[in-house]
């Protein structure tokens, strides 16, 4: 349902603007790199059982990346504009299972394509205030290797999942010139993958995790 109100609100602003002749010139284009983190821990790798939470088990949970972000604007008026973007947001967990001569070793990349509406303000003439609510397009790869083999995987496995959900921001930016400027933002991209736990040795199945991604960094930005 949020999706579909995300989209709407896209579709109405952009005939807003076009029937009211409002639309702009200024296409722009920027880079942000950065840092990735999200809420994951060592009881998301595995459960039935949960080698995690077993006497003598020993988890490692790292769901911290670097993440970077190539994206394209096109401004509606002074206050709004549309941006498409594509962002890589690293491993976003690297973790390793331990328990009962178990060795595993899970991790799941993801990235993936998104579309925003952009709301800015001016606080001086140098420093905007911006927020995006948008539609993020993710891709998530899960990749595991088992020792022992686990039944119905053998040694390895490896599984890719895609999905479209929402993506929010916020962040500052600040004019260095008429055309190029710095932008410092925060993203959250929600629920980049398909279920709770990875493995599942009960049913013998292997899923990408589903997580919010929040997305820190910094970049510059030119306007043409």
């Amino acid at each position: 349902m949020k999706l579909k109100i995300i989209l709407l609100f896209i579709i109405v602003l952009l005939k807003s603007q076009a029937f009211a002749g409002g639309l702009s010139k200024g296409l722009y284009t920027g880079i942000d790199i950065g840092a990735t983190k999200n809420k994951a821990n060592t009881s998301n790798l595995v459960t039935n059982p949960n080698r995690c939470a077993t006497a003598g088990g020993a988890c490692r949970a790292d769901t911290t990346d670097q993440g970077a972000k190539i994206y394209f604007g096109y401004p509606l008026n002074k206050n709004w504009a549309i941006e498409a973007e594509y962002t890589d947001l690293g491993k976003i967990i690297n973790g390793s299972v331990n328990q009962g001569g178990v060795n595993d070793q899970y991790s799941q990349k993801t990235n993936g394509v998104g579309l925003s509406v952009l709301g800015k303000i001016k606080a001086n003439s140098y420093l905007s205030l911006y927020g995006k609510v948008g539609v993020f397009h993710w891709i998530s790869k899960a990749d595991a290797s088992f020792s022992p083999s686990v039944t119905g995987f053998g040694a390895s496995t490896s599984r890719k999942e895609a999905g479209t959900d929402a993506l929010v921001g916020v962040g500052t930016e600040y004019a260095l010139s008429k055309n190029w400027s710095l932008r410092l933002g925060w993203d959250r991209y929600f629920n980049v993958g398909e279920t709770g736990n990875m493995l599942d040795e009960g049913t013998s199945t292997w899923r990408t995790l589903d997580t919010d991604v929040d997305f820190y960094s910094l970049g510059i930005n030119y306007r043409f």
